[in-house]
């Protein structure tokens, strides 16, 4: 092939390329102006069908909280009423679709008796031209209204603490404020003697804890105050240590004498590292046998108890050694 018609042949086959290139490129905007085209068709005819499909009635059933309001002064409910109501209604979709998407609280103004329940929701979904309502649940409400009263009462911390394994709480905690004024009907307050906090868990504890503390929150008939508190707990790390302790005899008759094998149990303890060696210069346990226990024991074996003697020191007993032991009574002297 001559450098003429090389020449030539690559020209023709570059206008090829270009051409088919140019093709596809019209055909891809081609094909994006039917998409364009469709999606816009397709809106349309959406708002088209909802415009015809959203005008006929349908019925719908919804939950709406309920607000108790205006409770006469002095006097409080001794008795639970809903904290919401469901409500059947009907109307055109438009309607339906506003209370669905925000559905309107219902406020209530309890009164002594038997209330017709139903009326005060329909009453109060007239604001909605054009929707019925159908039927009310509950739809009666029996109030029942009492003399208000005010107590304190201590809190309870709902909380548990789970500090590491070198770690552990020293002495109770501390709650801030540590009681809290309920308010209600005197029928409901007579029965309450505390109030807890909400439950909290706390792990891999290893430093003092100083928190808020949200209250367990109340039905509507009862108010708190304050609603929140300051949790406070020190924590200590831990060490562990061993000692032997001598196996006694309570309320024994002086003419009676008792042996136990072996003659002492060996105590194992965890005491914060700071009182340790404190801890070595006190008899910090007792343990012991009540003697009514050999009258009434049949098998040979007895199991000491353990008292802590100091109550000073932030001591925990984790475990001891023999748990029963053998015992020998002996004659008097």
């Amino acid at each position: 092939m001559s450098k003429q018609r090389r020449s030539s042949y690559f020209r023709d086959l570059w206008a090829n390329i270009r051409g088919s290139i140019l093709d596809d490129e019209g055909g891809g905007l081609f094909r994006r102006e039917k998409v364009i085209v469709f999606m816009f068709s397709y809106g349309i005819a959406l708002v088209l069908w909802l415009l015809v499909n959203l005008s006929r009635p349908f019925n719908l059933t919804v939950t709406l909280p309920v607000d108790l309001e205006g409770i006469p002064a002095g006097k409080a409910l001794a008795n639970d009423v809903p904290h919401e109501v469901t409500v059947n209604v009907s109307g055109e979709g438009w309607k339906l679709l506003r209370i669905y998407n925000n559905p309107p609280r219902i406020k209530l103004r309890p009164t002594e008796g038997t209330m017709n329940f139903f009326d005060v929701v329909r009453e109060q979904m007239n604001m909605f031209a054009g929707v019925d309502v159908a039927k009310v649940t509950p739809a009666t409400l029996e109030i029942k209204l009492e003399n208000r009263i005010t107590r304190k009462v201590p809190i309870v911390a709902n909380v548990l603490v789970k500090t590491d394994s070198r770690h552990g709480m020293v002495g109770w905690p501390v709650l801030t404020p540590d009681s809290v004024t309920v308010s209600g009907a005197t029928s409901i307050l007579q029965n309450i003697n505390n109030w807890p906090t909400e439950f909290r868990e706390i792990k891999d504890v290893n430093d003092n804890i100083d928190i808020p503390l949200k209250l367990k929150k109340p039905d509507q008939i009862i108010e708190i105050g304050p609603q929140e508190v300051t949790y406070r707990a020190k924590i200590e790390e831990f060490t562990e240590g061993e000692v032997n302790v001598n196996i006694q005899t309570t309320d024994m008759p002086g003419s009676q004498r008792v042996s136990y094998s072996p003659p002492t149990i060996t105590i194992r303890y965890g005491i914060p590292i700071n009182e340790y060696s404190s801890s070595k210069k006190v008899h910090m346990f007792q343990a012991y046998v009540p003697y009514q226990d050999i009258l009434t024991d049949t098998t040979g074996f007895v199991a000491p108890l353990l008292a802590l003697r100091t109550d000073s020191l932030h001591v925990r007993i984790r475990d001891y050694q023999p748990h029963r032991v053998a015992y020998y009574t002996l004659k008097p002297k």
